[in-house]
């Protein structure tokens, strides 16, 4: 019996505890990315279900947008999941939605929603709202997953976000200082600076050998130009995100 009651305590620990990784892990992320389409759906947002996704997740705290749809630019690429809808069923339908990042890797999949209406159109409103009551969408809260620097000096301590860039083997810090600046670190050392111009997606890099333009893309990658002193012409390079 106390056996028995043991296991029962476990299995509970480890289902809360796995509730709690999934939370945490779409807790990470501030915004939706919705098909306009899915691939049981005929033409673009059938039976309203796109915009219908749109209006829940922004009920969720999140920050929803249809493919096409302007996205805000203080938005990182990275805090934006992608969703993918799987329908299956014959008798019922049956709802699960998959939640993926900028990489293409399934962070989350929610429990299965039921529709038992035989309408095609209500029994799948049905298995979506079922679907929605997931707690994991429920109860989401953006905690950004940003690391902190600590940026020393012989007077103070102060941390401070960054991102993990790579090029060529080797692994640099951008340091966010200011809203639309970035120190840049190699190894712990100062390489210079990449501040943004204004009204402009460009970077201005003052770093050394890194000096140029550079952009970010949609995956939180920084595509940099460079002009090779020896003959005057243009290298672009591409500096890969890690976590």
């Amino acid at each position: 019996m106390k056996k028995t009651h043991l296991l029962v305590r476990f299995c509970i620990f480890c289902f809360g505890f796995n509730l709690l990784f999934a939370q945490a892990k779409l807790d990470n992320y501030n915004s939706i990315l919705i098909p306009k389409q899915f691939s049981f759906q005929k033409t673009p947002n059938e039976y309203n279900i796109n915009e219908l996704l749109k209006v829940s997740f922004n009920k969720y705290n999140f920050k929803s947008f249809i493919k096409g749809d302007t996205i805000a630019t203080d938005i990182k690429p990275c805090e934006i999941l992608n969703i993918n809808i799987h329908k299956s069923g014959i008798l019922t339908t049956n709802l699960k939605i998959d939640f993926s990042d900028c990489y293409g890797k399934t962070i989350y999949t929610t429990l299965k929603g039921v529709g038992r209406n035989k309408d095609f159109k209500l029994g799948f409103y049905e298995a979506l709202r079922n679907t929605l009551k997931d707690t994991n969408i429920q109860n989401h809260k953006f905690t950004p997953s940003s690391k902190t620097f600590l940026a020393t000096t012989k007077s103070n301590t102060k941390a401070y976000e960054y991102l993990n860039l790579t090029l060529n083997n080797k692994t640099y810090k951008f340091v966010k200082t200011a809203t639309f600046e970035y120190k840049i670190y190699i190894n712990n050392q100062f390489l210079g600076v990449a501040k943004k111009e204004d009204n402009t997606h460009v970077f201005m890099i003052n770093a050394k050998y890194l000096s140029g333009t550079g952009t970010f893309d949609n995956f939180g990658n920084f595509m940099i130009v460079r002009t090779n002193p020896l003959n005057l012409q243009s290298i672009k390079d591409t500096m890969l995100r890690v976590f």
